[in-house]
């Protein structure tokens, strides 16, 4: 009996054993099973079957979920409890719509509902105040009571703010491009005026040329300076623009007057191209309030543009009439056109769209939308495509009353015998203006360093300089100073300079000049400097 029993307990025993051995792989308290197979032992490596999907659900870095029959939360992943701001006990066993706002809670109960898998975008609401878009991607498994929609669950913010980098990528290799042909645009435009005015200094140099020769090199000259002149203060004016340091003068402006000096002064580029320019006639006045010099500079590069972009021999209309509150003007011409996708770009700055026939900087039009919005215009392009011509339209408010015309300046009224100093360290820069004022009955003298100046003045007895800023030993601020404490308060300083802003302007006048002029200061230019001062300047 004794031996029964014994052999019961020992049973008892190994049965217990493997009842604790089931137990402690059914809790997954075992890794590995050793297994002696008489010859040599084998390892088991005890493991959930799902444990790597598991893994592979907490680990990613997006949003997932399960969700029963009921829209019940069965399984949540750490990302979506980080998304949202909660503990997985604050989510699991809830309804995932209440976490829906109410705006997106009617696509999300449809997309439950839903048959097949897809995505709907919603807006979840976390902890707090925390408001988070998302797509929710849905794939439904099972049917009836056991249905389960499994759901991944993307951060719309982190793809927006994807997008605007790759959006911020694309636009800075599109600046970058634009750069660089621009870069290379503006030195063939440059260096066409640069070559021709270096012929025309080498033909004058060789001497043996007849007077009719002489006037047209003169007249070529001319122009290349003009077009140099134009790129340059077209540059500095996109500048200015974009800086905010565009200041217009307004005042009432009669768009007739405004039209007919436009197209006087883009006459030559007109007739060299050959083209026929009509203009209908204004009937009755058009009266804007704004700045008279930047609306002429607005029409002359409509009519520059389609000069420019039209194949010789073609035809360019303008008209300018009044509609409801606002004058429009428009200009038409029969060039090259420009495609419906180039359309939206043609007033960015560098653009060179379709296939341009002669060039320039693609700034002139950037410019003009510019100025028409400084006035509180719009101005817009119509093309029918490729070949079909260009209407380029611009609408500005109406207003304001005629001013009395101001009178032009001429450089024949310049006071004969006025005494005046030239200060400029370009010593061909110096004689060159002495040249031209003593060509109007001036009586110039010219130098070229700061320290030079004081003992000019006093020597000639002169009652105006034209003060360059940039001197090589001490600057023109410096040598305005001098000259207002060395008692010469009568003297009218005119200060010029490569700079246009105001900081500049202010400077000067606090320095002691009487007037700012941007370089090359031309005689009409001076002509009205010398009105503004005429009681100072008056010859004795």
């Amino acid at each position: 009996m004794s031996d029964e029993r014994t052999e019961l307990e020992i049973v008892r025993q190994q049965l217990a054993e493997a009842h604790a051995t089931l137990d402690a792989i059914r809790c997954g308290e075992v890794d590995a099973v050793m297994v002696d197979t008489g010859d040599a032992h084998e390892v088991f490596t005890l493991q959930p079957a799902d444990l790597p999907y598991r893994e592979f659900l907490e680990r990613m870095a997006e949003g997932a979920l399960s969700l029963d029959a009921d829209g019940l939360v069965l399984y949540c992943n750490q990302f979506l409890c980080g998304l949202l701001g909660l503990g997985r006990e604050q989510l699991t066993g809830r309804p995932f719509s209440s976490f829906v706002l109410e705006g997106s809670r009617s696509e999300f109960e449809a997309a439950l509902a839903a048959s097949d898998s897809g995505s709907v975008a919603v807006t979840l609401r976390g902890a707090g105040e925390r408001r988070v878009p998302v797509l929710l991607s849905y794939t439904p498994v099972g049917g009836g009571e056991r249905r389960r929609t499994n759901l991944v669950v993307s951060d719309q913010r982190i793809r927006r703010r994807l997008q605007t980098v790759s959006a911020a990528r694309d636009a800075a290799e599109a600046a970058s491009t634009a750069k660089d042909r621009f870069l290379a645009v503006l030195g063939h435009e440059l260096r066409n005026p640069l070559a021709a005015l270096t012929s025309s200094v080498e033909l004058l140099a060789h001497g043996a040329i007849d007077d009719q020769r002489r006037d047209w090199i003169h007249d070529s000259m001319a122009r290349q300076l003009a077009q140099l002149r134009s790129l340059v203060d077209d540059l500095l004016d996109v500048t200015r623009i974009a800086q905010g340091k565009m200041v217009l003068r307004k005042a009432p402006v009669d768009i007739a007057s405004v039209v007919a000096d436009a197209l006087e002064s883009v006459s030559s580029l007109v007739n060299a191209r050959k083209h026929t320019l009509v203009c209908e006639p204004i009937v009755e006045r058009l009266e804007v309030f704004g700045d008279r010099t930047r609306l002429e500079q607005v029409i002359v590069n409509l009519v520059a543009n389609a000069a420019n972009y039209t194949e010789p021999g073609g035809r360019i209309e303008l008209s300018a009439r009044r509609e409801g509150e606002h004058i429009r003007v428009a200009v038409v011409d029969t060039g090259v056109g420009i495609d419906a996708a180039d359309i939206e770009h043609i007033f960015e700055p560098f653009a060179q769209v379709g296939e341009a026939g002669s060039g320039g900087l693609g700034i002139g039009l950037t410019l003009v939308r510019q100025l028409v919005e400084l006035h509180g215009g719009t101005v817009e392009a119509e093309s029918g495509g490729h070949g079909q011509g260009t209407t380029f339209r611009v609408s500005l408010p109406q207003g304001g009353e005629q001013p009395a015309p101001e009178p032009r300046p001429n450089p024949g009224q310049l006071p004969r015998g006025l005494r005046v100093v030239v200060v400029d360290d370009n010593e061909d820069s110096a004689q060159l203006m002495a040249l031209l004022l003593a060509g109007y009955g001036l009586e110039v003298e010219s130098v070229h360093r700061g320290t030079e100046v004081l003992p000019a003045v006093e020597r000639h007895r002169a009652k105006l300089v034209l003060l360059d800023l940039g001197l090589p030993d001490i600057s023109g601020y410096e040598v305005a100073q001098q000259l207002r404490q060395a008692g010469h308060d009568e003297l009218v300083i005119v200060a010029l300079t490569g700079f246009s802003h105001a900081s500049a302007r202010q400077r000067a006048e606090q320095a002691g000049c009487d007037a700012h002029a941007v370089k090359p200061l031309k005689a009409a230019q001076l002509a009205t400097m010398v009105a503004r001062f005429h009681e100072r300047l008056k010859v004795d």
